[in-house]
């Protein structure tokens, strides 16, 4: 079994090698695809986010560091909080607008609520019936 993606909330779905995050009630239209330089930046925090839903605080160095790694500008730590709040606003279209997913935590980072988060697995070929 290979690790698909995500479901996230009710109705989200997080693939990772399409880089997109689906509303599965939703129509085709609602789909919103990671693509751009940027958006990368925001699909691996949001990535690192759920891997590690089940931390009591997911650090905001863990999060730089992984992201950005050990050349990550100065700055980025403080526009994490907004890179937070786009991401929020990204799943907002899709369904997790009336849902506290992420929420800060002082100022050491975030937490997940990792009872909204469940792994998805793709059988590969070999393993097919």
């Amino acid at each position: 079994m290979k690790l698909y993606g995500y479901f996230i909330l009710p109705y989200t779905q997080f693939e990772l090698s399409h880089r997109q995050l689906v509303n599965i009630e939703r129509s085709m239209a609602t789909r919103r695809t990671v693509r751009t330089v940027m958006a990368d930046v925001y699909f691996r925090v949001l990535l690192y986010i759920v891997q590690n839903a089940d931390k009591d605080i997911i650090r905001d160095d863990e999060i730089v560091a992984t992201v950005w790694g050990p050349n990550a500008p100065e700055k980025i730590f403080r526009e994490l909080n907004s890179i937070i709040d786009d991401l929020l606003i990204m799943l907002a279209p899709i369904g997790a607008d009336n849902y506290p997913l992420i929420t800060r935590v002082g100022n050491e980072g975030y937490k997940i609520k990792s009872d909204m988060i469940e792994p998805l697995y793709s059988q590969s070929p070999a393993c097919a019936a």
